[in-house]
């Protein structure tokens, strides 16, 4: 999606792969609300770090679309994510265009 490669013992590499296992560990348990729908309103430790989680991988993503963003050349598609934002970009020129995908689209 972002055009990188990681050395195996990059810190950012590790980072994401500790919050993937963390994020399994959470969720792979199961979440008594999904059954019990008034459960969600009660205080739990698990659904904080769930929050959490996707905060942190949220913001991870964010930045590295805000690098894309930076360093976009619409002549120099390098990967999924340049491609999302060249098709932003083209939209916003085409007035007539019925399908609209907002930047903020491109992080989720």
């Amino acid at each position: 999606c972002f055009g990188r490669r990681y050395d195996h013992h990059d810190d950012e590499l590790v980072s994401l792969v500790n919050l993937s296992d963390d994020f399994v560990k959470v969720v792979g348990s199961g979440n008594p609300a999904d059954f019990i729908p008034l459960l969600q309103y009660l205080p739990s430790t698990k659904m904080k770090k769930f929050v959490s989680l996707n905060a942190r991988f949220s913001k991870f993503v964010q930045k590295l679309v805000t690098e894309h963003y930076a360093t976009f050349d619409k002549d120099n598609i390098r990967d999924i994510t340049d491609s999302l934002i060249d098709h932003c970009q083209d939209r916003k020129l085409d007035e007539n265009a019925n399908t609209q995908m907002s930047d903020e689209k491109i992080v989720g």
